[in-house]
This record gives structure tokens, sequence and C-alpha cells, in this order.
């Protein structure tokens, strides 16, 4: 079995932080609650009928939140954030979250190396939901252009294109199959804009902006295998960066997986190179039913 690994608080941003250059707590909560606002969106644009057949829900966690997608086994869908960054999070509340989910099912509990206090993490240790991965959580000043490659088209779409993007979504990703076109009900609503990129008149990438206010959020970035290594994605973060600045965001964030050489992260890659720099590693302090490591 690996050691989970520990992760330390990081250092707040060299020099004292101004009107225009907030610390690094600062930019964790407005990216902690730029995600959370992102799913609760992704929630409330579910018809009933969806949310009910996905046992989709959102709960408070202190001053974060819990998504709960309780006929779903993907721990992706089912995972509490942001907590702990306005006020300490209490022992009682962590377990509160906890019991938001099923224990034949995985879970995550997700605080930032910010999450106050730091014993968080041994109180999840004990019940045993274990960190050994991390997911990073990424920033960039919207201001700042970035380079796009020119040899792909960026469309912007709307609703009645959906079923083209979700077809594509489908190719692209290893999710639950009742997950795609869940995300189908957020394309056109208020805050959303989703994009494919073409090849030829092809469609073969996709890509999601969310922006709310001075804050926005890139996901849902996906290539046909066919045309990886094209720059299709770079094309999309560049055209989301740009139409984010249009919309008057100040900042964006992004989460991507570790680029390990065991597991490695085109997505890490992709997003380094845009301009976005590491604000720090969120662990991932997951349930997983019949693992040695997860017990209590």
């Amino acid at each position: 079995m690996t050691t989970p690994r520990r992760i330390d608080a990081p250092r707040s941003q060299r020099g004292t932080a101004s009107a225009t250059v907030p610390s690094d707590l600062e930019l964790a909560r407005l990216a902690e609650r730029t995600e959370a606002r992102v799913w609760s969106d992704c929630v409330a644009a579910a018809p009933d009928d969806v949310a009910a057949r996905l046992g989709l829900r959102v709960a408070p966690v202190a001053d974060g939140i819990a998504l709960v997608a309780a006929n779903v086994n993907s721990v992706l869908y089912n995972r509490a954030f942001g907590f702990g960054l306005d006020r300490p999070v209490t022992e009682g509340e962590i377990d509160s979250a906890i019991a938001l989910y099923r224990r034949d099912a995985p879970f995550s509990i997700q605080p930032t190396p910010f999450a106050q206090p730091q014993s968080v993490r041994a109180w999840l240790d004990r019940r045993g939901l274990v960190a050994r991965f991390n997911w990073v959580r990424w920033i960039r000043d919207a201001r700042v252009p970035a380079p796009a490659p020119a040899d792909l088209e960026i469309a912007a779409i709307s609703a009645e294109r959906g079923a083209e993007f979700l077809d594509l979504a489908r190719a692209i990703f290893h999710e639950p199959a009742e997950i795609v076109p869940w995300m189908g009900h957020a394309i056109g609503r208020t805050g959303w804009t989703h994009y494919l990129a073409h090849d030829g008149g092809r469609a073969v990438a996709i890509a999601a902006l969310f922006v709310s206010g001075e804050s926005g959020w890139l996901g849902w970035g996906g290539t046909l295998e066919s045309h990886r290594g094209r720059g299709a994605q770079s094309a999309l973060v560049a055209r989301r960066i740009a139409d984010a600045r249009e919309a008057g965001c100040r900042w964006l964030t992004v989460e991507t997986a570790e680029d390990l050489p065991e597991r490695p992260s085109p997505s890490y890659r992709n997003i380094g190179r845009s301009g976005f720099r590491v604000l720090c590693l969120r662990p991932s302090h997951a349930w997983f039913p019949r693992d040695p490591q997860s017990s209590g």
C-alpha cells in the first residue's frame, strides 16, 4: 500500500497583499466558491426526474459544500470541498458531511491546505478516508491573453447544438453513462458557455466556461483520441480566457490531476502552458468500499 501523502499549507504570496493582488488564501476562497457555484448550478439545472434518478443534491458543509450523486459510483460527483476557509470547520461538521454519503460507494472529502484547523486531515485519516492522490488547484489572471494555435476553428454553441456536444462527450470521457445527459442541462444556461473545436468541419474537441461575477471556471475539456496533440485544448483554453475577460471576469480557476510518472496528466501540462499557476494541491481523502485502507 502506498503511504498517504501529507501536504503542508503553502506560504502566502510573497510581499503584502494589495487591493489588486489578493493573497493565496483569498484566491483559494474565491476559487473554491466558484467551483461550488458550478456544481450547485449543475444540480439546479437538472430536471426533477434526472435529479431523482441520480440522487443529486448539494448540502452545506460549514462554509463549503457537499456534492452528492447517491446513485452514481464516482468520487467526482460525491465529494465535499471548500470548507474551513472562512472559519475553522468542526469535527462534528466533518462527521455530518461523511454521513451524507453511502458507505457502500466511493466518496471523498477534500480540504485545501488552507483549511482550518490543520487537524482536519488527521480526523479524516482516523475515519478511514485516505489521501492517496491530489487535485491541483490552478489560478490565473483573466486579463492576460493566452496564445492559441490557429489551425482549429472554435465555436461557442447554443442549446440547439447540445446533442453534438454530448455525443462528443460520450466518445471522449470515461464517465458513467448516466452522467453525460446531465451535463447537457447546463448548455445555454445563464453563466455558461460551451464550445466545440472543429477540424475541417468536423467537431473534435469540447470545453465549457462558467462565469460568475469576477471569477470563472474552466471544465469539461476533452479531445477525440484521433486529434490529441494538435493543440485543440490550448486553443479552447485561450478562447475561454478571452471570453471570460470580455465578460468582466478577473480570475479564472480550474482543477486537474497531478502530472505523475505513473499517472500522466495532459490537462496539467495544457493548463500550465496557458499561463495558470498552481495555487495549491487539494488532497482527496477518499473512501472506497472493500478497500483495506478504508475502514471504520
